[in-house]
Formats: C-alpha cells, structure tokens, sequence
C-alpha cells in the first residue's frame, strides 16, 4: 500500500499513549500542592546553571590575548589560570622525553598504561608517516633541482671537476646544487677548523663559500661521506683534523674543547711562522724582552735576536721555538713537545742566551782581527811605496 510522505506526521515515530479518563473529577487540595511542587521541582532541574563569573573573565582574557587582574566575586570561589608552558608545541626532542616519562609512569600509576600506551602508539604512527612524506618530496624536489642546469666548474680552480673527484651538495630549502672538487672541500673545512686569531686557535663552523651560511649536519655528513669515499677510491686516508671533527659529531665547540692543545700549538706556529707580519715581530720582541727582565740577564741580545742576517738559522730556529714555547705557556698554559714545563724553557733560554753572546763576542773578534789586518797591510803597502 502506497502512502504519500504528507500524510506523514512526527506521531506516527512516537510510541502511543493512551490516556486514561479519570473515574472522578474530584480533587482534594493536597494533590493540587504536591502536583505545584512537582512542576517547580522539573523546572529547577531543566533551567541552566551560571557559569562562574572568575571563571569567565579567565576565559575571556585567553580568548582576548589580554593579562587582565581577576575581579573578586562575593559568594564564588576564585578560579586561577592554568601556569604558563602547560600547553606548548612541543618538538621531536620533547616528545621523546614526555614518551620516556610516560612509560615510567605506567609503571608507578598502572591505570594510565591504556593512556599511555595509545599515546606512544600515535606518535610512532605518525613518525612513519611523516618521514614516509619526507622521502616523495623530497624524490620531488631532487628532480626539479636536477632539471636546472649546473655548471660543473670547481670554485678555486674554475676547472671541470672528474666525476671521481665530486662532491655534491643539494640545499633542499634554496633548491640548489653545489659541487665541489674533493680537495677544495678539505680546503674549505679546514680553513674554518685551524681559523686562529694573532695566535689563539677559535674554529668556526664549515660555511657555504657560496652563501657564506654554515653547512647543517645532514649536509655535513653529504660532505664527509663524499670526502672519504673518493680519498678511499684513490687509496688514501682523510685527513686527522677531518676524522676528528667527525667524531666530535661535527660541532666546532666540540671539536675545539677536545683538541684545544694541538689546535692552539698549530695556531701559534703559523702566527710565528709569518715573518712578514708588523704584529708578529713586536710580540716577539716583547716575549724575549719580558724573560730577559724576569731571569736578570746582561747584556740583552734582543736587537741580535730580531735581526735575520746576523744569526745563523740553527740558533734562529732555536730562539723561534723558545718564543713559541714562551707564549703558549704566558697565554694558554700550554707545553709543546720540546718543553714540558717552565723551569725546562728558563733553562733552555739561559743556555741559548749563553751561546749567543759567545757567537757574538767571536763575531766581534773576527770583525777587529781583519781591522787589524787591515790596518797592517795598509801600513805596509805604505812603506812599500817609499
């Protein structure tokens, strides 16, 4: 039987109640009290319940991004905000640690362990995912970047660079590809690590010469790897100072506080080593002048000392590694090789000052026995004449 949907009413979905005709009209008064009491019980029971007024100017004020005072309310219990940093965007590292203290707690509290659980559950789940959405865009991003044209020329020699030498680099944020030969990238790490000023070692992070912005750790590790690899292929070994910078996990501070001596001695030998330099030769004149004045030494062969002819390059070398040994122990209280401790420096300067002098005084006898020559022959070539 076919019904058309307007002959459908909302009673045909409700259940049917039938009434029932009371026997009686009669009432007595105190069914019509108990009936009044009823209906305004039902209507305290339906009507809505106010909020409290502390808790609704706390609700506003996070709504309105506003530090406002709390009112006192007569009558109403104050409500207090939740402490600041309680709800946060937390980062990998936060997440890790909140997992860590949740599984410790499902051990103390077992009722949370569902909780706890579920939660550690979505996190993993959304990692995989996430990284899995990591690798198709960047699939993506690497063929746009291997779309662009390149030039393969090294930066320093501005020659192509042999497939077997490359070091390429891929900056994903820039969409850009870098290469590099395998020795300029040594090059380039290097100079960053030794970086020194008037002496004093104080590394750098390895930067990009294109953007002069630090290499990121992943990129680091590109680096390395590439590195290694290609000097492997050709049966060599990567560098001390880049094994050790990989192992410091590639932070300069790091590297720095676990190779402070060999980093400062190689910093001191090159600053000495410029010989060129207006800055070097007065702190070294001031290094032999100070332990001239600390020892009480007569007479000071400074003068003899600075000048580059005048001494042979034996007792040169020598004084060039008491004044490098000199100011790594004033500055850095640092001990090369040569010299283990102060008193082996004193000792080493009085001796070096004693054979200076003797050289000296033999220079001096040597320059007054050929005046005397001189003088003779002169004398000679006189009476020769007359």
């Amino acid at each position: 039987m076919n019904i058309p949907y307007d002959t459908i009413t909302p009673e045909h979905f409700l259940p049917h109640r039938t009434k029932r005709r009371s026997t009686s009209r009669r009432c007595s008064i105190k069914s019509i009290q108990t009936s009044q009491k009823k209906r305004k019980r039902k209507h305290t029971n339906t009507s809505h319940t106010k909020l409290n007024p502390s808790f609704q100017d706390v609700v506003l004020n996070a709504l309105q991004g506003i530090q406002a005072p709390l009112k006192h309310y007569a009558g109403y219990l104050r409500f207090m905000p939740a402490p600041a940093g309680l709800h946060y965007y937390r980062t990998l590292t936060d997440w890790i640690e909140t997992i860590k203290q949740s599984r410790i707690h499902s051990v103390l509290f077992p009722f949370t362990r569902a909780e706890n659980n579920a939660i550690e559950h979505h996190f993993r789940s959304q990692q995989i995912l996430r990284r899995f959405m990591e690798r198709c865009s960047r699939k993506q991003i690497l063929k746009t970047i291997e779309a662009k044209e390149h030039d393969p020329c090294d930066l320093y020699t501005t020659e192509t660079i042999p497939s077997h030498s490359m070091v390429t680099v891929y900056d994903i944020p820039n969409r850009t590809k870098y290469t590099f030969h395998t020795h300029t990238a040594i090059k380039m790490i290097r100079t960053s690590l030794q970086y020194s000023s008037y002496g004093i070692a104080s590394p750098t992070a390895p930067k990009n010469p294109y953007t002069n912005v630090p290499w990121t750790v992943w990129e680091m590790l590109t680096i390395v790897k590439q590195i290694t690899l290609n000097l492997l292929r050709n049966h060599q070994f990567p560098p001390k100072l880049l094994q050790e910078f990989r192992h410091s996990k590639y932070c300069h501070k790091t590297f720095y506080a676990d190779n402070r001596k060999m980093l400062n001695i190689l910093a001191a030998e090159t600053f000495f080593g410029q010989k060129d330099d207006a800055y070097r030769n007065v702190i070294y004149e001031e290094i032999i002048d100070d332990q001239y004045k600390l020892l009480h030494l007569r007479p000071r062969c400074t003068a003899l000392i600075m000048s580059r002819t005048k001494l042979p390059a034996s007792l040169k070398q020598e004084w060039d590694a008491i004044a490098l040994a000199s100011f790594l122990d004033t500055n850095l209280n640092i001990f090369t090789d040569a010299y283990k401790t102060s008193e082996d420096i004193v000792e080493t300067f009085k001796d070096l000052h004693e054979r200076t002098l003797k050289y000296r005084r033999s220079v001096r006898a040597a320059l007054t026995s050929a005046e005397d020559n001189a003088d003779t022959n002169w004398l000679q070539s006189i009476v020769i004449d007359e």
